[in-house]
């Protein structure tokens, strides 16, 4: 054959050359496509408490993780369910998570790493951009406790202010003010002068009562430290008692009622005196016994 000497020498420089795989996959027009990033992210970081001397982790705290419309897409604890002390972790769908809110009564976030931005009290944006996964493929938002980068909360003094007024929109004088946490610890003032009343208290959510003489008490509200200053108006009490009267005018009534029929005992006794059967007859019994005596002697005398 004409070719065979020309096919051997194809073949033999065909098994020769090397096959290169490339790890980039060409698609039409020979263009190059990015390798898929992976659709489930875990991020996790550390909660400490810098009220007191030295950096503790801070357990209890609950964590939520938020999309981009501010719509909760996880929870969990800090430190529970086999998580360090105070870590928290989440695992979500890339794109799913813009925010983390940070909650425990009593404290606020202070500082926060750099991988993070306040947006609102205890509300903070983060990104993994830049961030490398470790071994385990976790990004980690915050160094560990030692390093110091994490999110650190203190206690909170706050409090809750308001005006108690009655519903002609007069101050109350006076009137207790009752906030209640969720744990049952109970803290009380009084309205001032101008009904204004001012209640310290650590962060959080709590429940007011207003109680005030005259006045019915009113109904449990839910309030926030970070809430504004409220007014709250109290309703007069219904005084009736008796046949449309107040009190006061309730137990005039039952005076003159009483001093009427003491009136009307007194004078039936009166008239029963002074009729003829009712007139008293004593009755001396001793005279009776000495008539009795005299006979006797008489008859011993005169047998």
């Amino acid at each position: 054959m004409r070719y065979g000497p020309l096919a051997t020498l194809i073949v033999l420089i065909l098994v020769s050359c090397p096959i290169v795989i490339s790890d980039t996959v060409m698609a039409e027009g020979d263009q190059p496509v990015e390798p898929v990033e992976p659709t489930d992210i875990t991020i996790r970081g550390f909660v400490g408490d810098v009220s007191t001397e030295g950096n503790i982790p801070l357990n209890g705290v609950l964590v939520q993780l938020l999309d981009s419309n501010r719509k909760i897409t996880g929870t969990c604890i800090t430190g529970e369910k086999g998580l360090e002390d105070g870590e928290f972790r989440f695992t979500y769908q890339r794109g799913t998570g813009t925010y983390l809110s940070f909650s425990i009564e009593g404290y606020t976030a202070r500082t926060w790493p750099i991988t993070m931005n306040m947006v609102e009290d205890n509300l903070l944006s983060f990104s993994i951009d830049g961030l490398t996964p470790d071994e385990k493929g976790y990004y980690d938002l915050t160094s560990s406790m030692d390093a110091g980068s994490f999110v650190a909360m203190r206690v909170t003094t706050a409090h809750i202010m308001g005006y108690v007024k009655d519903q002609d929109g007069n101050p109350l004088n006076g009137a207790k003010v009752t906030v209640k946490s969720s744990d049952d610890r109970i803290m009380t003032g009084t309205t001032d002068s101008n009904g204004y009343f001012e209640i310290s208290c650590y962060y959080g959510t709590y429940t007011v009562e207003v109680s005030c003489n005259g006045f019915e008490s009113s109904q449990p509200i839910t309030v926030s430290t970070t809430d504004p200053v409220r007014t709250i108006t109290m309703t007069e009490k219904n005084h009736t008692v008796l046949w449309g009267l107040d009190t006061a005018h309730t137990m005039e009534l039952i005076g003159i009622l009483l001093v009427a029929l003491s009136f009307i005992i007194i004078s039936l006794f009166y008239r029963r005196s002074q009729s003829d059967d009712s007139e008293i007859t004593f009755i001396n019994d001793l005279d009776d016994d000495e008539d009795e005596e005299k006979e006797e002697k008489e008859k011993v005398r005169h047998p």
